[in-house]
């Protein structure tokens, strides 16, 4: 459906981007601002669905490898950490959850690829439990009011309309996009930001899909 495709995030939304900087050992590659797309608008009232999550995390592992990737020949780290992402003959990632423990204040799933265990709640990400501080969360007060995304990137008008997005000022390369629907993060190490950033594509689209069906 052409309409619901056009209310859809994609991970091209949210390209990983990287600067090169030149030091005593040459030129080395570092990562810009991971950005984290916003939260769907209903999230702020009703919370996260979080008993989504496992069906989800393959498509976010897939994304998120697919990011590591594109950025891989820039970095040996992540070329590292692909090193131990099992893919099989046909190209498909492998894994299994080997522990799942849902219950009323959240999900915990572990063993997943790239990012070993991720918590989701009703109103945060995160490695640790409810009271981890290492990840994003809705807390409209000291979430950022906006986000910067290349100028190549387009949002559809309904995309923009249904996460009250505004179109901001520009910066060489780059140009801010104001929205209301901002996470506050914490302590967010690179690799988790990744993952996030496609979880939260995921978590946000099946609203939109659930919405709109």
């Amino acid at each position: 459906m052409e309409t619901l495709d056009n209310l859809l995030l994609k991970r091209e939304h949210f390209p990983i981007v990287m600067r090169k900087t030149t030091g005593l050992r040459g030129n080395e590659w570092y990562f810009d601002r991971i950005e984290i797309p916003p939260h769907h608008p209903s999230m702020e009232e009703n919370g996260i669905n979080y008993s989504a999550v496992p069906d989800l995390v393959y498509e976010v592992v897939e994304a998120t490898v697919k990011d590591l990737q594109e950025i891989a020949d820039k970095r040996s780290d992540i070329q590292r950490v692909l090193q131990r992402v099992a893919i099989d003959e046909t190209g498909r990632i492998v894994f299994e959850l080997q522990y799942v423990d849902q219950h009323d204040g959240g999900i915990t799933v572990d063993d997943v690829p790239v990012v070993g265990r991720v918590w989701v709640g009703k109103k945060g990400i995160n490695p640790y439990g409810a009271h981890g501080d290492q990840g994003i969360q809705i807390y409209p007060e000291h979430a950022a009011p906006s986000f910067m995304v290349p100028k190549s990137v387009i949002f559809s008008p309904e995309l923009m309309e249904e996460y009250h997005m505004t179109e901001g000022h520009e910066f060489f390369e780059s140009r801010t996009i104001n929205c209301p629907n901002g996470w506050y993060r914490h302590n967010l190490a690179p690799l988790n930001a990744i993952f996030y950033k496609n979880l939260v594509i995921g978590l946000d689209n099946a609203v939109v899909r659930e919405k709109y069906s």
